[in-house]
């Protein structure tokens, strides 16, 4: 299979900002797990508790240190987040967005119940990688972002926004799901992350055909990048069909039923050819 060309990370635009920021270690990465489920030498084991939140992620390590963050923390078969999760960072990872490496694992052992659903623990979660040393909400350093540090976003965000629209995710809150690595002067590293609530979560419960994501910029000055949009847009167009039916039927039963599989493609496909339409651009 021949590798999707990427957009550039630096595209011409209002704001001259960059798409996404992740170092060399990260990168590279994501260049090894995009490319397959489950990605082979990691044998993670948790070391934290379940997070107080909807799915009850929890911090795990590999044998090298490696640190991930893993979901769900409980059985439930409503949503399949694990897999949402890796579709989502295997076609953010085409279209070189700030979004973490993820990869499959079924977890080994006596698995915890979850103390906030007390459902049981599953082994089938995914792992998103730490997309920096210090993976910190956009909550906890808000009040010391600069107003050029937010500016620097508009770009990357402009571009995540399209690519939501893409795969339907509305679950945008930027408190939470945007962690951010500030250093007092742009550009302000960050890495979009929750994606369990997309794919065939979102189209199951209420299909939208031309419905763009339902979420704006975080801060009241900023405006959509045309550049980053259209930028966007046309690369997602670009991906064939075949990439994307190969990122989607590699994922196993344990984590993705048929159905929802057959859902999320029939879906993926038909959004692809009309994303231009959803997120009211025009591809000449």
């Amino acid at each position: 299979m021949v590798e999707q060309e990427r957009p550039p990370t630096n595209p011409e635009g209002g704001t001259g900002g960059r798409i996404q920021l992740f170092d060399a270690d990260v990168l590279k990465l994501r260049g090894t797990w995009s490319n397959c489920a489950v990605a082979l030498g990691h044998t993670w084991e948790r070391c934290a508790a379940n997070q107080n939140s909807e799915s009850s992620p929890f911090d795990v390590k590999d044998k090298d240190g490696l640190r991930g963050k893993a979901n769900p923390g409980h059985n439930n078969t409503d949503v399949s987040r694990a897999a949402h999760e890796k579709i989502a960072s295997d076609l953010a990872a085409l279209l070189d967005l700030p979004i973490p490496p993820v990869t499959l694992f079924k977890l080994e052992g006596v698995l915890p119940q979850d103390p906030r659903t007390k459902l049981p623990g599953t082994p089938f979660v995914c792992v998103s990688a730490w997309a920096f040393p210090s993976c910190d909400e956009w909550a906890k350093h808000v009040a010391v972002i600069t107003e050029e540090e937010k500016a620097s976003t508009i770009a990357a965000l402009s571009a995540v926004w399209v690519f939501d629209s893409w795969i339907s995710a509305d679950d945008r809150l930027f408190s939470k799901h945007i962690l951010v690595s500030p250093t007092g002067k742009p550009p302000l590293k960050i890495a979009c992350i929750d994606y369990a609530f997309s794919l065939s979560r979102s189209w199951a419960s209420n299909p939208r055909t031309n419905i763009a994501a339902n979420w704006e910029m975080p801060f009241e000055i900023a405006k959509r990048d045309p550049a980053a949009v259209l930028g966007i847009a046309k690369a997602i167009v670009g991906i064939t069909d075949a990439k994307v039916g190969e990122i989607v039927n590699r994922i196993g039963v344990e984590w993705l039923p048929p159905a929802r599989r057959d859902l999320i493609l029939k879906n993926l496909l038909e959004r692809k050819g009309k994303i231009a339409e959803i997120v009211g651009v025009t591809i000449v």
